[in-house]
């Protein structure tokens, strides 16, 4: 499988949750994540991570071409309804005709503009420039730039990216987060365009060309700073350019209540990704403002879903966050000052109304008088995260997380152990066992950690990407304190800020640790679909011990032939015969990777404690696997071959 045909295979899936006050907010703030950090000999980690997650884009109704150059001497006012598609009446699904960016931002497919070998060479003259973020059709949670161009001040932006210091990418250690990957594009008087690229996440790199430098939240700060004071010198439109995708995305510049002129409620079904909006009335926008500047009080937003949108005269919003039976909102203000507002019954049931009247695609017309007939079963989606066991829960959306331990030791005597993984993406997330580790057994977990040693800080380290694994410690109180074996980088072994080394044999041991407890006391078990895509085994799975269910798992990426991914469960026959098959069959490779090129189907089986083992189908028709470091491989006898392509080009 090439690096690109990997990125396609696990761009369907649905990146880490993000935070209840957006991508933007915290970076503007300055909040980083600098856990996980060890000087040393190290390549980049977070650009060939952030790049696949930001740039996750498909072509949309949006139109893009910036407007040809004005001379360098005219000015205008600049005017967001001119730099963004003409306005959906229904907004129906995320992206179509709806606000996620500047038209400079994306190509004439509707793409994400990229820097390339033909763009200018960034100096001062440029004429305007627009700033732009990561909401996209795929990434509706993304972070939306001002739609206005700058063009006050822009040599600014050039003399900000040249005073940065310059990295040398081969000598620095960067986390693998990811918070917000934004873009400049800046137009000169010929009409030729330059593109800087900023991260808030890592290294907080900033690229211009091919030169890399620091400061990429600072650099965002500085943005925001010179859009904010051309605003500051004109007067805002009365009317918005238009209204925010649902859900509703986040922005980088958060309007004042005294600069909203429109809102919108959203609503929809997360599972399946179907959302309709409807515009409030002015009316209602101002009764709703009334009562927010006379009820709101200082306090954390709780969820992340936003249900409601009020939206400037310049196209920015603020982004109202609703509680699960949505009696309060919370939001973030211009100032990163987080509130919480209950409306009153008046104001609350004017936007149950209006939440009532949202038209939800997948919303079928139901007659009451009519019964209801039980739905159909619900075949098992190939794209959406793997199974967490109970103890994981929270792993892959990143919602638990590592934090600082009580005296810097995992505390004894836990309840249960879990060994979880978590991976970039979310797709080929290592399966952890479903069963946790009790007793003496979880006590030996603990004491690993606890004698493992602190990294030297002149370590050599990698530049390699790889999972996280987490051994969760669950206590009898309901207290959960995670620990995170970085599987890349320099392979330590974090807890909050709190850093240790040793993680490959530390996994190895903890492994072993299921390994005896399930020889001496192994309790079968059944892992729920989906498991097409999930990754390997922590636990490894020997052929010889059998398996007890199987997968056929067709598209696993994106080929070029427009297939949908698919997962089908074998028949017990076949499973039987696969379990004969590759105990006596399998034979190792002498290479260190696939002898042929993979097609993009798999069959997945399972042993008897849930562990899948992915057999990957080559185009010579074998069966190929990785086994530790070996890599095996299988030849199904002719019947069992045609059963198998049968259930695969279904």
């Amino acid at each position: 499988m090439t690096d690109d045909q990997f990125s396609k295979a696990f761009k369907q899936i649905v990146p880490d949750s993000p935070s209840p006050e957006g991508w933007a907010n915290g970076a503007l703030r300055k909040r980083r994540n600098r856990a996980g950090v060890v000087g040393g000999t190290v390549g980049v980690l977070a650009v060939a991570l952030a790049i696949p997650v930001a740039l996750n884009l498909s072509a949309s109704q949006l139109t893009a071409n910036p407007e040809e150059a004005q001379d360098a001497g005219a000015t205008s006012e600049p005017n967001p309804a001119e730099n963004v598609p003409e306005d959906s009446d229904g907004g129906s699904q995320p992206g179509t005709g709806d606000l996620l960016g500047a038209a400079a931002c994306f190509d004439e497919a509707g793409e994400r503009v990229q820097p390339s070998a033909g763009d200018a060479e960034l100096e001062p003259g440029a004429v305007r420039a627009w700033l732009c973020g990561d909401a996209s059709p795929n990434n509706p949670y993304g972070t939306v730039g001002p739609l206005e161009a700058l063009e006050q001040d822009v040599d600014q932006i050039v003399e900000f990216v040249e005073a940065q210091p310059e990295l040398n990418l081969a000598s620095i250690s960067c986390t693998m987060e990811y918070s917000l990957a934004y873009l400049v594009v800046l137009e000169y008087p010929d009409g030729s365009l330059a593109h800087v690229t900023g991260e808030t996440h890592g290294c907080e790199i900033v690229m211009a060309g091919e030169t890399a430098r620091s400061g990429g939240v600072e650099f965002l700060d500085h943005l925001t700073g010179l859009w904010s004071a051309q605003r500051d010198a004109l007067e805002a439109p009365d009317t918005a350019p238009g209204l925010p995708a649902c859900p509703v995305p986040g922005t980088m510049l958060v309007p004042g209540l005294d600069e909203i002129v429109a809102g919108a409620v959203c609503a929809g079904d997360p599972g399946s990704g179907q959302y309709g909006r409807a515009e409030l009335p002015p009316e209602d926008v101002a009764r709703v403002l009334d009562d927010i500047s006379g009820n709101a009080v200082e306090g954390e937003v709780q969820g992340w879903d936003a249900t409601l949108a009020l939206v400037g005269g310049w196209g920015d919003w603020l982004r109202l966050v609703s509680s699960e039976d949505a009696s309060s909102y919370g939001f973030v203000d211009a100032e990163g000052v987080s509130w919480t507002w209950t409306p009153t019954p008046e104001v609350a049931e004017l936007l149950a109304a209006a939440m009532a009247s949202v038209p939800v695609s997948n919303q079928p017309d139901v007659d009451p008088n009519e019964p209801v007939e039980p739905p159909l079963p619900v075949e098992p989606d190939p794209t959406v995260a793997i199974f967490e066991p109970a103890g994981c829960e929270g792993v892959q959306a990143g919602e638990l997380v590592t934090s600082d331990l009580p005296g810097g030791v995992v505390p004894d005597d836990p309840s249960a152990v879990w060994l979880c993984g978590k991976s970039p993406g979310g797709g080929g997330t290592p399966a952890g066992p479903l069963e946790p580790l009790t007793d003496a057994a979880a006590q030996s977990a603990v004491d690993l950690y606890n004698a493992l040693p602190e990294p030297d800080p002149n370590q050599a380290c990698t530049d390699d990407l790889g999972p996280s694994y987490f051994v969760v410690h669950a206590y009898a109180d309901g207290t959960r304190l995670p620990v995170e074996f970085q599987d890349y980088g320099c392979h330590v072994v974090a807890a909050g800020a709190e850093l240790r080394t040793g993680g490959e044999a530390y996994l190895d041991q903890l492994v072993g640790l299921w390994t005896e407890l399930r020889a001496a006391s192994g309790v079968p078990a059944e892992r729920p679909a989906p498991l097409c895509i999930a990754g390997p085994a922590m636990v490894p799975v020997d052929p010889a011990q059998g398996f007890t269910a199987g997968f056929a798992c067709t598209n696993l990426w994106d080929d070029g032939q427009g297939g949908e991914p698919g997962e089908e469960q074998l028949s017990p026959e076949l499973v039987q015969s696969l379990s004969d098959l590759l105990a006596a069959g399998s034979y190792p490779l002498p290479t260190e990777t696939f002898s042929v090129a993979p097609t993009n189907d798999a069959v997945v089986v399972l042993n008897q404690f849930g562990d899948p083992l992915q057999l990957m189908r080559l185009e010579d028709g074998t069966y190929q696997w990785l086994a530790g470091e070996q890599y095996m491989a299988w030849q199904p006898p002719s019947a069992v071959a045609v059963e198998l392509d049968e259930l695969l080009s279904a």
